[in-house]
């Protein structure tokens, strides 16, 4: 059975008419969070007669737990469900049946809590309660970090507004609110507001929603938040007063026009803060009033934007839908809805990033090798990096095509054999093709997040290499080049690929057990068509 991937394939399709590296990007294997049990339902609360539905998904900290809304068909009743993502027999209820839809979700900073619109959820006892953080509705509302403080990032009357939060998502009576856009009374409203990893900047969806006729939903970026929040109030007023008054205020980035007349819904920044994914209903069918009507009539796509002025768009153009898309934190996996048949199911995939080189051909044909004309950096959307110094003599395979892959797999690699106290880490990376080699060294960065090194000793992570003979990983890299505590990043020289695993001893005092428990970071080559898979059959 093929893998299971979650990845960033980063191919390098070298030609000789072509020197400029460029980037585009494909949508890889889709594969159903959920099993066939799941959406035929449970006796015992009736949803076996006409099964369920699922939608909204989005991820913990850690990227691994998915919680999500379930559609009791018959009852057309929803609850909160949770799954594993790689286990789609994992899922469970988290809470009783609920009122309403329930669709926008956040979890709280401290992972304990969902946020649905206008309630939160206790993961742990499934009790769900009003929740009007400093008197608003938190419609499609969003949870961030910036400069080390918790927010939740909302839009009541039609503005973008911050809301400082404690990590359960309470509110913070010792910080103010900042109301950071001042447009006014509009027949469009901005929804769908997140603030990017780094704290800089908020996107949104600017939404117009006329009745009865297909839904107008364009994409920005407002850039320089910390300035905005960090300026003075208005007078009597949450308001700040550098917040924007227009669209066309130059800290505003237009990510996506409606020249096309059609409607983005739920934009997302990707972990290193410079693309923006995003969903787009190709056809312009979709009413936001008419949801359960025309969904099925729908053709989103996943979209893939620049974060600047003036950058690309890619459509991932796929087959059947593709709608809400979201990643995870901290890694490229893609969540979204995918209509079939008139239900709905949570899918998860990959995103695939095809990069060129600046190459010349190297020996005979047949050799299959490049001499790089340039230094190239290829990278994720997650901040893992491979750095091929100018004048590197790339060797791939016989037959293989000229390609570098990064790859952050769905499933998880079986617990490795490792030295003693050394645990694996969840962040996976494969890199390949199988067997290519460099004639000189390429260094490689790996990014992680502070939740999938939890509790582990972050200055003492080591690398080691996966053996395939053994299926253990019983070779250590001791080629360390850089440790980036501040930046959560580890650098190491390679000449060759290979499977690669992090791995620290538990931090002292803190106890180890579930998210606490590692990061397998790790590094595959792939050979042409064939990716080595042996820890994750």
């Amino acid at each position: 059975m093929r893998a299971l991937k979650i990845a960033v394939l980063i191919f390098m399709l070298f030609s000789p008419l072509v020197f400029a590296q460029t980037v585009t990007y494909s949508l890889g294997d889709e594969v159903d969070l959920l099993d066939a049990a799941f959406y035929a339902g449970q006796p015992e609360d009736g949803s076996n007669v006409g099964g369920r539905m699922a939608f909204w998904g989005a991820a913990s900290g850690n990227g691994q737990t998915v919680v999500f809304l379930a559609l009791n068909v018959d009852a057309e009743s929803f609850a909160l469900f949770r799954v594993e993502i790689g286990d789609p027999s994992s899922w469970d209820r988290v809470s009783a049946d609920l009122d309403g839809s329930h669709a926008g979700m956040a979890f709280t900073p401290d992972n304990a809590y969902i946020l649905t619109d206008s309630f939160r959820t206790n993961l742990t006892t499934g009790v769900t309660e009003p929740y009007h953080p400093f008197g608003i509705n938190p419609w499609e509302a969003s949870v961030a970090k910036i400069n080390g403080a918790d927010w939740l990032v909302a839009h009541p009357n039609y503005e973008v507004t911050l809301f400082p939060i404690l990590p359960d998502g309470s509110e913070d009576h010792l910080r103010q609110p900042c109301i950071a856009t001042q447009f006014g009374p509009r027949v469009q409203w901005p929804i769908f507001p997140e603030v990017s990893p780094d704290g800089t900047s908020v996107v949104f969806t600017d939404w117009a929603k006329p009745s009865g006729e297909p839904t107008l939903g364009d994409t920005y970026i407002l850039t320089g938040l910390q300035a905005i929040m960090g300026a003075p109030k208005v007078e009597g007023t949450d308001i700040s007063s550098l917040a924007p008054t227009s669209l066309s205020d130059p800290r505003i980035i237009d990510v996506r026009a409606s020249e096309t007349e059609d409607c983005t819904v739920t934009p997302h920044f990707t972990q290193d803060g410079s693309k923006i994914i995003y969903s787009e209903d190709w056809n312009h069918v979709y009413q936001s009033n008419d949801f359960w009507g025309t969904m099925p009539l729908c053709n989103w796509d996943i979209m893939v934007s620049d974060a600047t002025p003036g950058g690309d768009d890619y459509q991932l153009d796929e087959p059947l839908n593709q709608a809400c898309a979201r990643p995870t934190p901290g890694g490229t996996r893609l969540i979204y809805i995918r209509e079939e048949a008139g239900s709905y199911h949570l899918y998860v995939s990959t995103l695939d990033t095809a990069t060129t080189l600046e190459a010349d051909d190297y020996g005979a044909p047949e050799d299959n090798a490049v001499i790089t004309t340039d230094t190239v950096t290829a990278t994720d959307t997650a901040s893992t990096e491979v750095t091929i110094p100018v004048g590197t003599i790339v060797d791939f395979p016989t037959g293989a095509l000229q390609e570098i892959q990064i790859t952050t797999p769905i499933d998880l690699v079986a617990t490795p054999d490792l030295p003693p106290d050394v645990e694996g880490i969840p962040v996976l990376r494969e890199f390949g093709p199988s067997g290519t080699t460099f004639s000189q060294a390429v260094l490689v960065t790996i990014t992680y997040t502070d939740a999938e090194i939890e509790g582990l000793n972050e200055s003492q992570l080591r690398v080691f290499c996966y053996n395939e003979e053994t299926g253990d990983f019983d070779s250590e890299i001791l080629d360390i080049v850089d440790r980036d505590l501040d930046h959560n990043t580890i650098s190491f020289n390679l000449t060759h690929f290979s499977l690669i695993g992090l791995g620290a001893e538990a931090a002292p005092m803190m106890p180890v057990g579930g998210l606490g428990l590692v990061v397998q970071a790790a590094i595959l080559a792939l050979a042409g068509a064939g990716v080595l898979r042996s820890k994750r059959r």
